[in-house]
């Protein structure tokens, strides 16, 4: 288009050099005779010029119908391209809403299940705090009783004689599940677990000389030193039992009063 445009240039540039020579030469031949006119040759040449005009005229109108062509060929490309590149966006957007719905049901289903271990946790840390503290409390009442029953036996085994009634056995129930799963309660202060352990190391040491004491009254019972066994049995346990008549109890009201607490 560029090379058709400099073409039309230099046409326009030859014709006016033809019209420029041409009334050059009309008015230097003016006296000579001729068979034509001045006025005759200036309108043949206006007649020539006019119709080079017009051929500009028409590649003119052809180079900007080329022009406008090529234009809309390009507008033509542009739009689908442009097409094209919103399709690619439209793909992309579509991608990214069902990236984020996914990640929103991921997140969702995370938190619910993240919710339902919490729930489980705390059911599971109350379920062994009761448990713990029911012990406990169990067993602070089964050493009041024993203690009562083994003063009023060393009193009867003075005169030869042995009480009837059984000691309790304590219970360790719990201590198993403290072995499995410590509540975080527990573990706020050293102190705390260091108590509970001592509390469960004394009743296994009681409930160890229950069984032996209980084993030698039922074997044992025509021994010429039975009551003095018996006597060594009874004060064994009741020093035991003093040892968890100081910790015990407040231990016992330790766990009860940890409820609802979190760490």
């Amino acid at each position: 288009m560029r090379v058709a445009l400099w073409i039309t240039l230099g046409i326009l540039i030859c014709a006016a050099a033809v019209l420029y020579y041409s009334l050059l030469r009309a008015k230097s031949a003016a006296h000579l005779p001729t068979s034509l006119s001045v006025a005759d040759l200036t309108g043949v040449i206006s007649l020539a010029l006019s119709a080079a005009l017009f051929f500009l005229t028409i590649v003119s109108l052809a180079i900007a119908v080329a022009a406008f062509k090529a234009s809309e060929r390009s507008g033509e490309q542009q739009q689908k391209t442009l097409d094209e590149s919103r399709s690619a966006l439209q793909r992309t957007a579509n991608t990214l809403d069902a990236s984020t719905k996914h990640f929103q049901e991921s997140a969702e289903a995370a938190m619910g299940q993240y919710n339902l271990a919490q729930t489980e946790r705390k059911e599971r840390e109350e379920a062994v705090r009761i448990a713990l503290a029911e012990e406990l409390n169990f067993n602070e009442r089964a050493v009041a009783e024993n203690g009562k029953n083994l003063q009023s036996e060393l009193h009867v085994l003075k005169e030869r004689r042995s009480l009837i009634v059984p000691l309790q056995t304590l219970h360790t129930g719990a201590w198993e599940l403290l072995r499995v799963y410590i509540p975080p309660e527990l573990t706020a202060t050293p102190s705390t677990l260091t108590h509970v352990a001592t509390v469960y190391r004394i009743t296994l040491r009681v409930n160890e000389v229950l069984r032996s004491r209980e084993d030698y009254r039922i074997h044992n019972g025509a021994m010429s030193n039975y009551h003095e066994q018996m006597q060594a049995y009874d004060e064994q346990l009741l020093l035991l039992n003093g040892e968890l008549t100081g910790i015990l109890p407040s231990i016992a009201r330790l766990v009860e009063s940890s409820k609802g607490k979190t760490h």
